[in-house]
């Protein structure tokens, strides 16, 4: 509607709870053409629910080419209690075949079998990336599947805020606009360049109430 000839943009706003949730107008009016003029900056990728999102979506889009900082933000959200010096074994770790040698090895019973949970989650989301599993399919995997959902819930709880930006929304704030970009492998280059694009002078105001 936004895009259609004679309506002035300049006179709408689009008003959410919090920033986070900015994140699927923002990108969808800006692929369709509409300026915006957005208090949402790309930052907000940095944010933790999100941040451990997209590292899980890269876990899976590559499960034999790991990044050792998406490991250990993995390792850490959900959290399966690690100890601090597992970080020393997964900083050398480059792949799923790797991360279950690191099982293998530790002597530690209770830690080797964090490390085998960690990699059978590892191949749950990589399997379902190789099926074809959209970027929806995939988020909501990380989401419910995997336990993110879960460990995003329990660090809002710890907050005691009701009203602060949660790390709930931001993880459904990138499922909002998972389906504009279904293609995983894609996505998140696609969003970084989307966030990116330099603010409107005028346009459809995105703020929070």
């Amino acid at each position: 509607w936004l895009a259609e000839p004679g309506v002035d943009p300049h006179h709408v706003a689009v008003l959410t709870r919090v920033n986070s949730l900015l994140l699927a107008p923002q990108v969808a009016l800006a692929e369709r053409g509409v300026p915006v003029h957005s208090v949402l900056r790309s930052d907000v990728l940095d944010r933790t629910g999100i941040a451990a999102a997209l590292a899980w979506l890269r876990v899976a889009l590559d499960p034999d080419d790991l990044i050792p900082d998406d490991l250990e933000t993995i390792r850490r959200r959900p959290s399966r209690g690690f100890p601090n010096w597992i970080s020393k074994w997964f900083s050398r770790c480059r792949s799923l075949h790797g991360l279950r040698g690191i099982s293998d090895k530790i002597d530690d019973e209770r830690v080797a079998a964090k490390v085998a949970e960690l990699a059978g989650a590892i191949e749950l989301a990589g399997q379902a990336a190789a099926e074809g599993a959209t970027t929806r399919d995939l988020l909501e995997l990380i989401r419910d599947g995997i336990g993110l959902g879960g460990a995003m819930d329990l660090l809002d709880g710890s907050k005691g805020d009701q009203g602060a930006a949660s790390h709930l929304d931001d993880l459904e704030a990138l499922l909002g606009v998972a389906d504009l970009h279904p293609d995983p492998g894609a996505f998140e280059p696609w969003l970084r360049e989307s966030l990116a694009r330099p603010a409107a002078d005028g346009g459809v105001t995105l703020s929070t109430v």
